[in-house]
């Protein structure tokens, strides 16, 4: 009666461990198709745009209109900051701050290389291409 008891018992976790192993193939199989299934949607894609290339011009147009649209809406009834021209006197101010950051080694290659270019756009019609 034991023997028998335990080959049901048997029987029962096997059936149990290949219902579970049915199971993920089943899902395994599920998982292998969404690749292709993305490779045909995408192709469907391409096709269509393929067949109307307009879509395909339109886009950037549509996507800089939208944009400037949502910036209208949202900078509504709010009062834009003018900017004041900047002069040519804070120009030189700004860069001689700047210059004045600069290291000193940074600053002389630089020199040589703004040297260089000039040398180069003097002598460009010179040589042959």
């Amino acid at each position: 009666m034991k023997l028998a008891h335990d080959l049901f018992h048997r029987r029962q976790v096997l059936i149990a461990q290949i219902e579970s192993q049915r199971l993920e193939l089943a899902q395994a199989y599920h998982q292998l198709e969404k690749p292709i299934q993305y490779g045909e949607q995408a192709l469907k894609g391409f096709g269509f745009l393929r067949r109307n290339p307009w879509i395909a011009m339109a886009a950037p147009g549509v996507t800089s209109l939208l944009f400037s649209g949502v910036g209208l809406l949202l900078r509504r009834g709010k009062p834009t900051a003018k900017e004041e021209p900047v002069s040519r006197e804070k120009i030189i101010e700004a860069l001689r701050h700047e210059e004045s950051k600069a290291k000193k080694p940074m600053r002389k290659y630089l020199g040589y290389a703004f040297k260089a270019f000039q040398l180069y756009r003097r002598f460009r019609p010179l040589i042959p291409l």
